[in-house]
């Protein structure tokens, strides 16, 4: 079975700000032209042979940690990389063990994924300026690469939390689920620290009634439809990242057999509401009455899918 690097495919990889980016919409046909059915070998080869440019772009003979499911790269400035790595690697199994979901066929690419740990914000935000337009990225601890190969790369110098990797690892499970923004990164920081996370007190502090005040009014739906998660200004994005946690953990913990079929089920379209109904056998509404007591919180559907429709027409 044959195996391929970069070199083998023409204009394949460029330096941006010293460090090489592959150029997957020429790789990925390239690839698919030659791959026979369940052939991963080839994907396999050519993501190895880029971490590799990659990690001796940064640090010559830099190893690449590779397992089953799962390449690792650790970068200059890490201390104990053999160790962090089998961490990252047993953070993503067990992750994908929780999350056992049927993704749509051509959704990812089919071999192995990939985490990049880097050391130095340098480093992380030199590699990030590739994938965001005009190389403009706000400060982050961690993201999920999703245009071409999809990856997760960490900065450790802010961030020296294994919790980072476990939920971007979660992100990268149910892409291409369709899930509404909610729904994802509640799961996303559910999953990433069960047993002590911050957010699990945040009513236990009395913040009830801070969230009723929030989202009272029509402003529960820009936390269904999603934008109340980009808001810039003030506390709306917190909150929204507070309210979708303590959803999920409140039905994970009612329905912890039923979330993955949840999951599976669940469309960005209708905020999640037909899943929810459908499968729990609850309405959301009600879901966040149980949290913050009576209110107006049904999900508004017919602007959601007025919102869609001119999306798409976009």
């Amino acid at each position: 079975m044959a195996r391929y690097t970069l070199d083998d495919i023409p204009n394949s990889v460029r330096l941006i700000h010293g460090l090489p980016q592959p150029d997957w919409s020429v790789i990925q046909p390239w690839i698919e032209a030659r791959r026979q059915s369940k052939d991963e070998l080839l994907y396999d080869s050519v993501a190895a042979d880029w971490l590799l440019r990659l990690a001796d772009a940064m640090e010559p003979g830099l190893p690449v940690f590779e397992y089953p499911g799962l390449f690792v790269l650790i970068g200059p400035g890490v201390s104990g990389r053999e160790e962090i790595a089998e961490q990252i690697e047993r953070t993503y199994r067990l992750i994908g063990e929780r999350i056992r979901l049927r993704r749509p066929d051509g959704v990812l690419h089919p071999g192995k994924s990939a985490a990049i740990c880097f050391g130095s914000d340098d480093h992380y935000y030199s590699y990030l300026a590739a994938h965001y337009p005009e190389g403009e990225h706000i400060a982050s601890s961690g993201v999920q690469i999703r245009d071409g190969f999809c990856h997760v790369v960490v900065n450790w110098s802010t961030s020296k939390s294994i919790h980072v990797f476990a939920h971007e690892f979660v992100h990268l499970h149910v892409y291409g689920m369709e899930l509404p923004l909610w729904m994802e990164e509640g799961l996303a920081q559910y999953f990433e620290c069960i047993d002590s996370n911050p957010l699990a007190t945040a009513f236990e502090l009395g913040w009830r009634d801070t969230h009723r005040k929030a989202w009272s009014g029509d402003r529960i739906q820009a936390f269904w439809d999603g934008t109340a998660f980009g808001e810039t200004e003030g506390e709306t994005s917190r909150m929204a990242y507070q309210l979708s946690f303590l959803l999920v953990r409140a039905i994970v913990s009612r329905w912890p057999r039923r979330v993955v079929r949840w999951i599976e089920n669940a469309r960005c379209e209708d905020a999640g509401a037909v899943a929810t109904k459908s499968v729990l056998g609850q309405d959301l509404e009600k879901l966040v009455a149980g949290l913050l007591g009576p209110g107006a919180w049904t999900p508004n559907l017919q602007d959601m899918q007025v919102e869609s429709d001119e999306a798409e027409r976009r």
